[in-house]
């Protein structure tokens, strides 16, 4: 929050923007006026001014305008006074369920809570698993080498290795 007054926000419109659009709003300005003509038989509409809701009314006595400025600030503390018993609230719920936690769960809870994390991990194992498969099925992906080359070449070396020392 800057605290910047309004004006310093408003920002201008670019010259270039007005003088590639200058024909597009006098066309559009000609429509409004002939449209104005033709229906409300007026040149201009007259523009009511709306009252500014900053300045105080001035039908209001001292006592009455102390009375709402009493009762919105009543509201205010009531409004947060009820956040910050919530937080309150919230806040000894997670520590008595935190402290609960740790001195003895129900089994039947347990096994639940490791039941569901299982089931999530291995769901995304297959996820990932079947994911791999259809990416390689439609070529975005270079086939798994399986370890069947790796233990040929091994056999073989042993193999080889075992001639070799016999001789």
């Amino acid at each position: 929050d800057l605290k910047l007054p309004p004006e310093t926000l408003e920002v201008p419109v670019p010259r270039y923007f007005k003088e590639n659009n200058a024909k597009n709003i006098r066309l559009r300005d000609k429509v409004n006026s002939q449209y104005m003509n033709l229906k409300l038989e007026v040149k201009e509409v007259p523009i009511e001014e709306t009252e500014d809701l900053d300045a105080p009314p001035s039908d209001m006595t001292l006592d009455q305008v102390i009375e709402i400025i009493q009762r919105n600030e009543r509201g205010r503390q009531g409004k947060q006074c009820v956040f910050l018993f919530k937080d309150l609230r919230e806040d000894e719920k997670r520590r008595h369920n935190y402290t609960s936690s740790q001195l003895e769960m129900d089994p039947e809870v347990a096994a639940c809570n490791i039941q569901r994390l299982f089931r999530g991990f291995f769901s995304r194992v297959k996820a990932a698993e079947s994911r791999d498969e259809e990416l390689i099925f439609i070529g975005m992906k270079p086939a798994r080498e399986t370890g069947d080359g790796l233990e040929k070449e091994l056999a073989t070396a042993y193999k080889k290795r075992k001639t070799e020392q016999s001789d």
